[in-house]
């Protein structure tokens, strides 16, 4: 079974705790993401290896996909990008009340381990990239969830949004996402290097 998890960005520039409740500790200014894994604490040191900081998960709920997409547009308006969140009352007050779990949570905080190389920082984006975004912001939609809905490789759009693909999305691609938006995010948006 999959597991929903909360993890908050620990360390310099955060401030101390504001919430704590048993063994979970909430800072008011750190972003919360909410992601999906068979295995939370393995998935937690590789985002902690990915965005470079140190993170504390401080809340895990069993869940399915379609959970973690309904929280993600439960909270969409506070959405920073990605899977990633304001720490809104309401979004720690929601994790605040899941049951405490039998583990202490703050066993998996995790530093990030140093890199070979650094990871691709945002580049340009394809005119479709951005257009697309705006679409699913507009509908209130997570990636996630258009993924889903759609029957789309979340690991093969996502980049495409970050501006952080090595290459251009497929034909394939293009036309469905031209079919899915209604038009939108037509096939002409992705002619040309990326802006």
């Amino acid at each position: 079974m999959d597991w929903i998890y909360f993890v908050q960005r620990v360390g310099e520039g955060v401030t101390r705790p504001t919430v704590s409740v048993g063994l979970r500790e909430l800072a008011s200014n750190a972003p919360i993401k909410i992601g999906l894994s068979i295995a939370p604490a393995s998935r937690v040191a590789q985002v902690s290896r990915e965005v470079e900081c140190a993170l504390r998960l401080v809340g895990l709920e069993r869940g399915t996909a379609q959970r973690e997409a309904d929280l993600h547009k439960r909270f969409s308006e506070h959405a920073r990008g990605g899977e990633w969140f304001e720490p809104t009352s309401e979004l720690i007050e929601y994790i605040v009340a899941l049951p405490s779990p039998e583990i202490d949570l703050g066993q998996f905080e995790c530093a990030p381990a140093p890199r070979r190389a650094r990871r691709a920082v945002r580049g340009p984006r394809f005119r479709g990239a951005i257009e697309l975004d705006a679409y699913l912001r507009e509908h209130g939609v997570t990636v996630p969830a258009f993924c889903q809905a759609h029957g789309f490789d979340r690991h093969r759009l996502q980049p495409l949004l970050n501006g952080t693909s090595k290459r251009g999305p497929g034909a394939d691609l293009i036309l469905r996402l031209e079919e899915e938006t209604g038009g939108r995010v037509a096939i002409d948006m992705w002619r040309g290097p990326p802006s």
